[in-house]
């Protein structure tokens, strides 16, 4: 079983001297893996799927 959980780092909007923003904040995700520690390959491959592709719930 893999734990997880939300990580929120809010970051402010950069804008130019008229005030339009010249800053876009988009959401990212980083997995790293220890391949010594993996003992389920297909649960690794469902958890990855679900995590990237939307439909793994994070508390």
């Amino acid at each position: 079983m893999c734990a997880s959980r939300r990580i929120v780092a809010t970051r402010g909007e950069i804008y130019d001297q008229k005030y339009r923003p010249i800053v876009q904040n988009v959401p990212a995700h980083n997995l790293y893996l220890t391949s010594g520690k993996i003992r389920n390959l297909q649960s690794l491959s469902r958890f990855s799927g679900a995590l990237f592709f939307g439909t793994l719930k994070m508390n």
